[in-house]
């Protein structure tokens, strides 16, 4: 039980002190090029369960459905 406070208290004191900083950063990917902050996927964990993924958007918008170039030599 204490650690399950103490992870709750270090989380939310950790969202506090960031805050600015995520903030700050969601305004620059939205200026970017006006498109979503988010990447939403669906990834497979343990035994086989879904679970959805959020993050930072770091890629142009629909990247996984243009596809990349692979500069192997």
């Amino acid at each position: 039980m204490v650690k399950r406070i103490f992870d709750f208290v270090t989380t939310a004191s950790g969202l506090v002190v960031l805050s600015p900083l995520l903030i700050w950063l969601g305004w620059r990917i939205k200026g970017e090029d006006g498109g979503p902050v988010f990447y939403r996927s669906i990834r497979v964990g343990l035994h086989g369960k879904l679970f959805r993924v959020f993050k930072f958007r770091t890629m142009v918008v629909n990247a996984e459905n243009i596809g990349g170039s692979l500069n192997c030599r």
